[in-house]
């Protein structure tokens, strides 16, 4: 007995069908869960007033390039005290919640916890930011890492978008930090 054509055709669309699933998820579940994004950069200034600019959530407005939007009328605001653990920057919208949260700061550094409760899911990272001395100016690290919660975000994180994005984030904070330290540096900061 003689197959039609359309039924040819049929199979062959089920069987590549069934293929692109078994592609995506076998490939895909071999793809890393991880992802990390670090800068460096040497920026003017001591290491302490790096660090009273970076350990205060109150500052970020200015120069960091921390701008979560979750829908018109997004809301900001910074709680806890500026240079201890515990400060927070949450931001609240029609799409969500989104919060940055200080988890230790020393004379070294910074770390911080951030997640986003929003409407296509919870994300979390973490980052750190560490300062040294480097001759007359103050070297900058910037670390975010975090996981990926399912099999699209493995695949968008393959393609390099997030970390991409993370590496943009981290380019425009150093700017607007090394701006920042210029107005401190002339005695005009806020």
């Amino acid at each position: 007995m003689a197959r039609s054509p359309a039924h040819v055709v049929f199979r062959c669309a089920v069987f590549s069908l069934a293929g692109l699933v078994l592609v995506f998820y076998g490939v895909g579940a071999l793809l890393r869960d991880r992802w990390s994004v670090t800068s460096e950069r040497p920026v003017p200034g001591a290491p302490a007033t790096v660090a009273a600019l970076v350990g205060d959530l109150h500052t970020w407005e200015r120069w960091a390039a921390v701008q979560v939007e979750l829908g018109p009328n997004t809301t900001r605001a910074v709680t806890g005290d500026a240079g201890k653990p515990g400060q927070r920057l949450v931001w609240n919208g029609p799409r969500g919640v989104a919060a940055l949260e200080v988890t230790a700061l020393d004379a070294a550094g910074m770390s911080y916890a951030i997640g986003f409760e929003v409407a296509d899911g919870g994300h979390k990272a973490t980052g750190r930011v560490e300062w040294a001395a480097d001759g007359d100016r103050c070297r900058v690290r910037w670390r975010d890492e975090g996981v990926h919660a399912n099999l699209f975000l493995r695949w968008f994180g393959w393609f390099g978008a997030l970390q991409e994005r993370v590496q943009q984030f981290q380019a425009a904070s150093f700017a607007g930090l090394e701006q920042e330290l210029g107005r401190a540096g002339a005695g005009t900061a806020r």
